[in-house]
């Protein structure tokens, strides 16, 4: 089996985008591939750049840092001093990724700040306890507390928050909704998962499919890095291993995911779940990209296709218009 047909059978699923194009990436020349036609298409922000991991907030973005009491963890608020939409009143709650070992603090602050470039709504970027020290469902309770004050403290309607998540933090903004869902309270009203991690069990065909095709996991992954975190004998609970769990109920969804990444499969199954129990779904397959590029180079045009995605999947207007 080769990573194009993993995908093959959901070629005509109503909720799958293929890019089918030659990837733009590091190792090919850049020609103009479609990816390159739809970055152009939806610009990024004008005047903005951003390099690998800036963390910096530029003229007319401000940074405040909230301590989340029920916690003690750090969440960073970000939004434009002239806002873009001020009569939206939606938020963006975004959880990092990191493998659950790392990602506090320059990583968490960056996805924040490229959350608001790319949305020009008010985000709040999370922080939340790490693994080995803190295992799972350490990192969970912290995600929801933040989600907690975000709703109990500060007012926010649930179905007016967004939720982002990256690779283990779409684990966690996945768990987050299935949580909310089990003790009966309101789940945010859209929710985005970019390569998200959410079968630990590592059976999936992408899971061995692609344990050399990916740059970010050569070699696979194995349980031993489970157990770092969480525990081989909890992988079957939805709030480790969402695709486990019912989405009935669920917000729309939105899935990015990368044709040769290691958790290709987790995206186009949990997908698949999810339509088939009556969730609004999109999910973007990218051909030819690795495991989580956003946030390995917000500059080349897959990553302005997420941005793109994304406004397009919260009802937000092209950039510049």
């Amino acid at each position: 089996m080769t990573a194009n047909e993993i995908v093959q059978p959901f070629l005509n699923e109503p909720w799958l985008d293929y890019t089918s194009a030659e990837p733009s990436g590091y190792a090919v020349n850049i020609g103009l591939p479609e990816a390159l036609k739809r970055a152009e298409e939806y610009p990024f922000k004008p005047g903005i750049t951003l390099d690998f991991m800036d963390d910096t907030t530029h003229d007319g973005e401000l940074r405040e840092d909230i301590i989340v009491p029920a916690s003690g963890q750090k969440l960073y608020h970000y939004r434009d001093a002239q806002p873009r939409h001020p009569d939206d009143p939606r938020i963006v709650y975004y959880v990092h990724g990191g493998g659950f070992m790392r990602g506090n603090d320059h990583y968490c602050r960056s996805m924040g700040i490229w959350s608001l470039r790319e949305t020009g709504l008010p985000v709040y970027a999370a922080e939340y306890r790490l693994a080995p020290e803190h295992k799972w469902p350490a990192n969970l309770d912290d995600v929801e507390a933040a989600f907690n004050y975000l709703v109990e403290d500060l007012g926010h309607d649930p179905a007016k928050i967004i939720t982002i998540g990256d690779s283990a933090g779409g684990t966690l903004t996945a768990a987050l909704g299935m949580r909310l869902k089990r003790l009966g309270r309101s789940l945010p009203g859209q929710m985005a998962f970019l390569s998200p991690a959410l079968d630990y069990t590592l059976t999936l065909p992408a899971h061995q499919v692609n344990a050399y095709t990916d740059p970010l996991f050569y070699g696979g992954l194995s349980k031993d890095s489970v157990n770092l975190w969480s525990s081989l004998d909890k992988v079957m609970d939805p709030e480790m291993s969402p695709l486990h769990g019912d989405w009935t109920g669920f917000p729309p969804l939105y899935f990015s995911a990368g044709e040769l990444e290691i958790l290709l499969s987790d995206s186009v199954e949990s997908a698949k779940k999810a339509y088939d129990q009556g969730v609004e779904v999109t999910c973007h397959v990218f051909h030819g990209m690795w495991h989580d590029w956003v946030t390995n180079d917000y500059e080349i045009p897959e990553s302005y296709v997420v941005g793109a995605d994304i406004r397009k999947f919260i009802g937000l207007p092209r950039t510049g218009e």
